[in-house]
């Protein structure tokens, strides 16, 4: 009878992580899609422009280009991780904030809007010819920095819900302290990826 109790309730336990593993993902997957809405809305913006926003965009793209073509690999590199980083460290603060939660699908809704209106808008100025700048010099950097992104938002999402939980229903969560701990390893590994990023980016500007 004992026995069975017990594997009764490791059968719960194992079920109920399935059931968190479920929910992460589908978080994941929610932040991914926000993601390509951002890049669909770029480019959607970008093709309804008029010619003198587009010309305006055009302006800011072309001084932006130059202004990262005439800088070192190592200039390249700092001022790429430091952007970046600071969308991270956005992301971060938000996740020990109990409403922060609702912030977080705007980072890549934005980091998506920015990806398919530059994609679109060279593909209307060089069509075709724009295809392989696109796939090597900003693709590559995009996807990476798209995953740490989105992987932040997640880990932001499920430890904001949890302060939310705590601070404002009162449910107490006996492994808050757990979780912020492997929330802060996350983060590290995640800041390193993005200086990884941040220096394959740099090259490839040295490159194209």
């Amino acid at each position: 009878m004992e026995g069975t109790v017990l594997e009764t309730l490791e059968t719960r336990d194992i079920t109920k992580r399935r059931y968190v593993l479920s929910k992460g993902e589908t978080v994941l997957v929610i932040f991914v899609v926000v993601l390509l809405m951002g890049v669909l809305s770029g480019a959607s913006t970008v093709r309804k422009m008029d010619e003198e926003s587009l010309e305006i965009f055009s302006s800011i793209f072309l001084k932006s280009q130059k202004s990262r073509a005439e800088m070192g690999i190592w200039e390249a590199f700092l001022s790429v991780f430091l952007s970046q980083s600071a969308v991270l460290l956005i992301l971060f603060t938000a996740g020990f904030c109990a409403i922060g939660f609702p912030v977080t699908p705007v980072v890549p809704f934005l980091k998506g809007l920015s990806f398919g209106a530059t994609s679109a808008y060279l593909y209307g100025v060089q069509g075709i010819g724009a295809v392989k700048y696109i796939a090597l010099g900003i693709f590559p950097e995009m996807l990476i920095s798209s995953v740490i992104i989105t992987l932040g938002c997640r880990e932001s999402a499920r430890l904001s819900l949890n302060y939310y939980m705590t601070v404002c229903k009162g449910i107490r969560d006996d492994e808050i302290k757990y979780k912020t701990r492997y929330y802060c390893a996350r983060y590290l590994v995640m800041f390193l990826a993005t200086a990884v990023s941040a220096l394959a980016e740099a090259l490839l500007l040295q490159i194209y």
